[in-house]
């Protein structure tokens, strides 16, 4: 992998710092993207490769949204709406890292979505009942339909609920 630098106004360097946990390199590296599928529009296709840079970004774009749109909806709901006892079965979800990441993994022919099998594991008496999760994902996501719930908005939810739980957990 190459390497860079870059030059980041001050004010904005020590408003980054103050985020811990946050991994700089992937956000500039879609930054990046974003641009040059922005020239490859404006300019036209010349190639494949082309297509591909800029359907990529399009995609990485729309993942990014749903997560970012899930992580709001996750913070709310664990502000407003959530137990103590569902956050941390939620917690025991998503640590470790890599059983959640696994749960996100959408394969063909699962029973359940992935958005159902977090709402089971967080609603365990829910027994799975379909329309206990679809009723709670239509809530919480604010979509018409809760078929429109994508695994990276259930990334983002969980990922946002958690970040706050983790910020008051040890006050209580």
């Amino acid at each position: 992998m190459a390497k860079m630098t870059i030059y980041v106004p001050d004010e904005l360097k020590t408003r980054m710092d103050g985020e811990k946990g946050v991994s700089w390199s992937p956000i500039a590296c879609r930054a990046f993207e974003a641009k040059l599928a922005e020239s490859i529009t404006k300019r036209g296709t010349r190639n494949m490769q082309d297509v591909v840079a800029r359907l990529r970004n399009s995609r990485t774009q729309r993942q990014n949204d749903e997560t970012v749109a899930g992580r709001a909806a996750g913070q709310d709901w664990a502000k407003q709406r959530a137990e103590a006892h569902e956050l941390e079965r939620l917690e025991k979800l998503v640590y470790p890292s890599e059983g959640w990441e696994v749960l996100l993994i959408d394969t063909p022919n699962q029973a359940f979505s992935t958005a159902e099998i977090v709402f089971f594991a967080i609603f365990p008496d829910a027994n799975g009942d379909r329309r206990a999760a679809e009723c709670f994902w239509t809530d919480e996501s604010g979509f018409e339909d809760y078929r429109s719930v994508t695994t990276d908005f259930v990334r983002g939810f969980g990922e946002g609920a958690i970040e706050l739980w983790d910020s008051v957990k040890d006050q209580l």
